[in-house]
């Protein structure tokens, strides 16, 4: 929990009301429940909401001038203190520390410190790990792979041999499948080898990577397409375009 005085300084915001409320979640001015919530204002087309008799603490945007509740934080860019509170109030994936006794590590793979390797996890000949990096769990790494420092692995993952991973890369739930995409129904997905996810980049459940010498760029998220699981199927050392319409794979320098 924070209080309203902790979270106000945070988001670099003006404060109107007790600092020391403390308050547990972050929730849209409908669904406040109680005094630990705070109403999330980010514009004027929620105000009346803010009538209720539950909402006693809420965040909106300086151009509001007052709000009509007890306690209220302002703030001039409310974007960017929607940002912070979501880093102020996160929610880490839980994973325990060291390597987990079932977890299986080749002798010549290199862990590095702080590192969180959870149950039945398989790390491959000569794979490298990077500080802070947490493999939750059933996380398969090939031979010769390459995974960055705060990079997080969840459940399911699967990365083939050869394989580059930036820092701070978030590879969801099944992402990666451990079985060729030529061979077999696209029931997983593949990172096949030898491919590089850069650093800060986010791949979701489903996303297919089946090419040689694939690029995801830094700060890449790779979103499924409406049609189904958003394949990555381009000319061997094409690299992703780093922006681009959400779910749309696009080779750089290919029409969007």
């Amino acid at each position: 929990m924070k209080t309203l005085g902790e979270i106000a300084k945070y988001v670099d915001g003006k404060l109107e009301g007790d600092p020391r409320i403390e308050i547990s979640s972050i929730v849209h001015p409908a669904l406040v429940r109680g005094p630990g919530d705070l109403a999330l204002v980010l514009s004027a087309n929620v105000l009346d909401l803010l009538k209720r008799d539950k909402v006693t603490s809420a965040i909106a945007p300086a151009e509001l001038a007052s709000l009509d509740v007890p306690n209220y934080i302002l703030v001039s860019r409310p974007r960017l203190a929607l940002a912070r509170l979501l880093e102020l109030f996160e929610r880490p994936v839980y994973s325990a520390e060291g390597i987990h006794p079932s977890a299986v590590i080749d002798p010549t793979a290199k862990i590095g410190e702080n590192v969180s390797v959870g149950p039945h996890c398989w790390v491959g000949p000569n794979s490298t790990i990077g500080m802070g990096t947490r493999l939750i769990c059933n996380v398969s790494l090939g031979a010769d792979v390459e995974i960055g420092e705060k990079a997080l692995l969840h459940p399911g993952v699967s990365v083939g041999d050869r394989c580059k991973i930036g820092n701070r890369v978030i590879i969801q739930p099944g992402a990666c499948g451990p079985r060729s995409a030529k061979n077999a129904p696209n029931t997983n997905s593949e990172i096949s080898r030898p491919s590089t996810i850069r650093s800060t980049a986010t791949v979701p459940s489903a996303a297919v990577a089946e090419i040689p010498r694939l690029r995801i760029s830094a700060g890449r998220t790779n979103s499924p397409s409406r049609a189904g699981s958003a394949r990555i199927a381009m000319n061997p050392t094409d690299e992703m375009a780093s922006s681009g319409p959400t779910g749309i794979v696009t080779p750089r320098g290919a029409s969007r």
